[in-house]
């Protein structure tokens, strides 16, 4: 993409002449990861070396220009997120520096209340669940920032049980109830403490047995959202087989 200097390597938006963008290229990576054989393994190589190329100096990922700070471009905790579970994905350990760097700026980057952000999804269920998973994927659930995550999650589950962006005032949405299930069943919360939300998640399905989307997606960062029907549906069964996973334990 020379309009910004990237080099090949990543996965955009649409196409192989799409926007760059770490967030897709990380979870794209993961997911190669997860087939069987290796026909995907120089992708997947590709994957890891572009995301390397473009974590920015201070160790968080943005969109897809290093060490800016543009509106939109810049670090972002939910990308950083995703790029560090791509690179974790490929096998690279949590002890390699690039992780460790990358986790720093995590905690640095918390908001006081435990949360973080996400530069394309509303207000922060969906940054802190994503980053409390990384947390607990790269061995360190442990870590205070982690902690401080999990409990933000906790004490904002709406009482009907479910999330919506952690302002009572504001509905339980799919994706963000999805979001936050997946990220307290990953850190350890005991399934049953989660019923529900997973009650909440079944009664909200529609007669055709999908989701409704809500407008959770940024396309103007506060000023204007959209709703994605795939990514509702894929968050709502990716937190329900995690449920299932984790009650047959």
């Amino acid at each position: 993409f020379t309009a910004f200097g990237c080099p090949p390597g990543f996965w955009g938006w649409s196409g192989t002449r799409g926007w760059p963008a770490t967030l897709e290229t990380g979870e794209i990576v993961s997911a190669l990861c997860g087939l069987p054989g290796t026909d995907q393994a120089d992708a997947v190589r590709r994957g890891v070396t572009w995301l390397t190329l473009q974590q920015d100096s201070r160790g968080s990922w943005g969109l897809c220009v290093r060490n800016t700070k543009v509106a939109n471009s810049g670090p972002c905790p939910h990308m950083t997120a995703q790029a560090l579970d791509g690179l974790l994905d490929s096998g690279i350990g949590a002890d390699d520096r690039r992780v460790r760097k990358a986790l720093r700026w995590l905690a640095k980057a918390q908001r006081l209340d435990g949360s973080w952000e996400s530069v394309w999804y509303r207000m922060h269920t969906a940054g802190t669940s994503a980053v409390l998973q990384t947390f607990v994927r790269a061995g360190r659930g442990d870590d205070p920032a982690a902690v401080r995550a999990r409990q933000w999650l906790e004490r904002t589950r709406r009482e009907d049980g479910s999330w919506g962006t952690g302002d009572p005032a504001d509905a339980g949405t799919v994706e963000e109830t999805a979001w936050a299930l997946s990220a307290l069943l990953a850190a350890g919360a005991d399934p049953e403490s989660l019923l529900s939300a997973v009650r909440w998640l079944l009664a909200a399905r529609l007669s055709d047995g999908g989701w409704p989307a809500a407008p959770v997606n940024e396309y103007v960062r506060y000023v204007s959202r959209y709703g994605m029907p795939p990514l509702t549906q894929g968050l709502a069964l990716r937190a329900l087989s995690r449920f299932r996973q984790e009650s047959a334990r």
